[in-house]
């Protein structure tokens, strides 16, 4: 883990369902400010040539001859490309963006219908993404994705999101910590990143991590891990890659 030279808030990290309960002051940079998730966007530009003939003069010659005139093509608008991702998992990262081309090279807004609550929508970007709960299982039908750039608009097909609970048999942890907002010398936190979740099979030792990359969730669950004891500790992270010390540690058994 790279560490931070300064001090994010405090991090509490809790077991749901146990009385284990540990807290730790977390280390950490504070930088420029974040941006959590970045469109990637192309431009195209057109032209089309128009041909024109002159009339007929009265007696009969013509006029003129035939002449290609150049032109810039009428604006089009946007166009969307992309299949919304029609699966997630409880505890698991949802992400999707679709793909945008704007002749036009002008800011382009994006709305969605029938956004899922457990998830967050991004209007500057299209992004939709979240991490979806137990109590989230189930159908979201007649998601619709749309942009516009004030001369036209485009829509991805409507889509709809399946969300599943673990395979049945698998262990699962819900890990639950406090949002860090202030750096230790009491200023706010401007570019926290997300956290990530540190696992291992041996007491400071972890040779797994879970990137959690969205500063505003505060819960993930653990699932389809091998039976086992399991020792679980978090660090938030910010847009310079630097990343705080770990909280305390807690262990976990999967069956």
């Amino acid at each position: 883990m790279t560490r931070a030279k300064r001090g994010f808030g405090s991090l509490r990290i809790a077991l749901l369902g146990t009385i284990i309960l540990a807290s730790a002051a977390l280390s950490g940079c504070n930088g420029s400010d974040d941006a959590a998730t970045a469109a990637q966007a192309t431009s195209a530009a057109g032209a089309a040539g128009s041909s024109s003939a002159a009339a007929p003069g009265n007696d009969g010659s013509a006029a003129g001859t035939a002449a290609s005139n150049g032109g810039a093509a009428a604006s089009t608008g946007p166009s969307l490309q992309g299949s919304g991702i029609a699966t997630a998992m409880v505890g698991k990262a949802y992400s999707f963006q679709p793909k945008l081309t704007d002749p036009n090279s002008t800011p382009v807004t994006f709305s969605i219908t029938n956004k899922p609550a457990w998830a967050a929508f991004n209007a500057s970007t299209g992004q939709l993404s979240g991490t979806p709960s137990g109590g989230d299982v189930g159908n979201y039908a007649g998601i619709q994705i749309t942009a516009t750039d004030g001369a036209g608009v485009a829509s991805i097909p409507a889509f709809s999101i399946a969300v599943s609970a673990p395979a049945a048999g698998n262990s699962s942890i819900n890990l639950t910590w406090s949002a860090v907002t202030q750096n230790s010398d009491g200023t706010p936190v401007t570019d926290l990143k997300g956290y990530k979740i540190h696992y291992g099979t041996k007491s400071q030792s972890y040779t797994g991590a879970i990137s959690v990359d969205n500063p505003t969730l505060t819960t993930y669950l653990v699932s389809s891990l091998p039976a086992g004891k399991y020792y679980f500790a978090v660090t938030a992270f910010n847009s310079a890659g630097l990343e705080s010390s770990p909280s305390e540690e807690i262990s976990a058994t999967f069956n």
